[in-house]
């Protein structure tokens, strides 16, 4: 069950400035009567568990615009984020990569995250060109750990991984993007997007070693470039 509350105030400020400012609760409860775990006296055997819990959070955002002319804008914002545990992070119970199977994390948090972001906007006849800089703190992220152990399934043997609120991480990152008309017919249009990140892990569960690692599933450089 999902539920979000949320209410946002813009302010037009002297001098061409404008405020924007806004908060949203969140609520995210989850229920599952029947969740297979491996018993740990016989790793061999499944149990039957139950889990019911929830989560709230209150996030906001600040965003202010400088509106140096009719055709160009700055702007600069902060926001929060927030995700909670979904169900494939708590009760998956499952073959994951080629080498791993993954058993259920019942006691997940949620994960937090910190924006901010920096950016230019320029409009005018016939072209636009719009830049923005953003780096994302995270906190408690979710991401999979070893636990030493090893199940069997079939005829092979997989590592078992279990899901961790890991701690800390980041993603910086620009995107460019732009348009321009070449006569009344024709427009040419593209945009480019770039991502870095990193997280700290921790490579096996339970330990108090942490490594920092680059985040998997991240966008490559992208970008694309067309004629209308």
């Amino acid at each position: 069950d999902l539920l979000d509350l949320f209410a946002q105030r813009e302010t037009v400020l002297p001098a061409n400035f404008q405020f924007i400012a806004g908060a949203r609760f969140s609520h995210a409860a989850a229920k599952a009567g029947s969740i297979s775990v491996i018993d740990p006296d016989n790793p061999k055997t499944r149990r039957k568990v139950f889990l019911e819990d929830d989560w709230n959070a209150l996030v906001g955002n600040l965003r202010l615009a400088y509106l140096a002319n009719d055709a160009t804008t700055w702007f600069a914002g902060l926001s929060q984020g927030f995700r909670a545990p979904n169900l494939s992070d708590l009760t998956r119970l499952d073959s994951t990569r080629t080498d791993e199977f993954e058993i259920p994390s019942l006691n997940l948090n949620p994960e937090y995250f910190l924006t901010s972001e920096l950016g230019f906007r320029k409009v005018g006849e016939g072209t636009s060109l719009e830049i923005t800089l953003f780096h994302t703190w995270i906190d408690d992220l979710i991401t999979r750990s070893l636990t030493g152990e090893t199940i069997v399934d079939g005829r092979k043997n997989l590592k078992e991984v279990t899901k961790l609120n890991s701690g800390d991480g980041w993603v910086t990152g620009i995107e460019l993007s732009g348009n321009a008309s070449l006569s009344d017919s024709y427009s040419l249009f593209g945009h480019l997007a770039w991502l870095q990140g990193e997280a700290y892990v921790y490579p096996i569960a339970g330990s108090e070693d942490r490594r920092s690692e680059y985040l998997d599933r991240l966008m490559p450089l992208m970008g694309e470039i067309g004629l209308s």
